[in-house]
């Protein structure tokens, strides 16, 4: 317990002093705009809810209620419920080490520190949203899925983890997949079987509260934000490909996955995939299509374009397939099961950015290190240890995203990035 409460004290130390100190707005207008308001709105009429109209953000309005219901306790100034925001972070990633570490093995606990002590990860838990809180939930869910014992009650909590991450962000609703696989790949004995009746109840429970909110509010999001979603694009498919390459290679620089044998296919299959996706996805850095935020679109707007598409983009979509094709093989060899499941979450969870025009760096960052970090533990689990490395990795995670937040933060205050090279 000591390195939990050692985590929380550098936690706190990170975050609560901007939580406190700035204004509603400053960091993040969304908040202003959004979130203060609902949680005004949905405070006044506590606890009854209008899916429709208290949705004033693009997400459920699960989360505001949350905030709204403990603002009663403290009043609603700024810092109070930006405080209460805080704690709910903290305590979603203390949750998300302590389970990992328990599930799996206590070093496991490493492989989740940049998930939890990302830029991204601490930024958000100082202004008000549920990229957080979605993300721990979700977590917790899929490490159950992989390493939990499949009994009556773990399936029970992972469907009511599902739940609460879809009603606070839809988008998690990736989660249904890896329930999905865990439900075909299950025993078939006697418990199996009640987990398997569980497991399906959850589904349909799930898909329940999904077409609820699509119902109400007409759409994937609410009405206020459908513009967003108007049409598809595979941008957001390009970019989270994308940042897998940036992150995996020095995660998956192995003997065990890079090996002669296996090299020649996948290089194959990643040379023509990425071109496919490079053709498809627009990846010119562009303020008025949502492509802009974060350390790779920053990079490529200082770069040269060919017909709307950034060659950085060419580059890290090789490197993302042929790392994503090695994982997956190496998943396969250590545990067919486990692979299934950590494969059905990993591509919904990226079709799930199909719909959506905006591709923001953040949507991004805490799931492709949640999903890198769950397949390490996977190989950790099953004898691949890595913890000499891990140091090292962790330090250069948060090194890289403190350098992409300064960077996107002190580029995008400038101004002139926004011009994305349109010139």
């Amino acid at each position: 317990m000591f390195w939990l409460a050692g985590f929380a004290g550098l936690f706190l130390a990170l975050t609560l002093p901007v939580s406190i100190y700035f204004r509603a707005g400053e960091i993040n207008f969304d908040e202003a705009r959004c979130y203060f308001p609902a949680i005004q709105q949905l405070r006044d009429n506590f606890p009854q809810v209008d899916l429709s109209k208290d949705s004033l953000s693009a997400n459920p309005p699960g989360y505001t209620q949350l905030l709204a219901g403990l603002s009663l306790l403290s009043g609603q100034p700024v810092p109070w419920i930006r405080f209460w925001h805080n704690l709910v972070s903290l305590f979603g990633a203390i949750a998300l080490l302590f389970v990992f570490a328990r599930l799996c093995r206590p070093s496991a606990f490493f492989f989740m520190l940049p998930v939890v002590l990302s830029p991204y990860y601490l930024k958000q838990a100082c202004v008000l949203s549920t990229d957080n809180i979605a993300l721990a939930l979700s977590g917790i869910a899929l490490a159950l899925l992989l390493f939990g014992n499949r009994n009556s009650w773990a399936c029970v909590t992972v469907g009511l983890l599902a739940a609460g991450a879809i009603y606070v962000r839809q988008i998690s609703a990736w989660l249904l997949a890896p329930i999905l696989m865990t439900f075909l790949v299950i025993e078939k004995d006697a418990k199996g079987r009640r987990a398997q009746r569980i497991l399906l109840l959850i589904l349909i429970l799930c898909f329940v509260l999904l077409f609820q909110l699509m119902i109400s509010w007409k759409g994937l999001v609410p009405p206020r934000f459908q513009s967003a979603v108007s049409g598809l694009s595979l941008s957001g498919v390009a970019y989270g490909i994308s940042l897998l390459g940036l992150f995996a290679p020095f995660l998956f620089a192995s003997e065990a996955l890079f090996t002669a044998k296996n090299r020649q296919r996948p290089l194959i299959w990643a040379g023509s995939l990425g071109v496919l996706i490079f053709i498809l996805a627009p990846t010119a850095p562009s303020y008025q299509d949502g492509r802009w935020g974060g350390v790779l679109w920053s990079v490529a707007s200082r770069g040269p374009l060919i017909v709307d598409r950034s060659p950085l983009f060419l580059f890290l979509l090789f490197l993302g397939i042929f790392s994503l094709l090695q994982i997956i093989h190496a998943l396969y060899q250590y545990d067919k099961k486990k692979a299934l499941i950590w494969c059905g979450g990993f591509f919904t969870w990226l079709a799930t950015s199909i719909p959506n025009h905006q591709v923001f760096h953040r949507y991004f960052e805490g799931p492709v290190l949640l999903f890198l970090g769950t397949a390490a533990c996977v190989m950790l689990k099953n004898g691949k240890n890595w913890i000499l490395k891990i140091y090292v990795l962790c330090i250069f995670f948060l090194l890289l995203g403190v350098f992409a937040n300064y960077f996107t933060d002190n580029a995008f205050a400038s101004g002139p990035i926004f011009q994305f090279g349109e010139k």
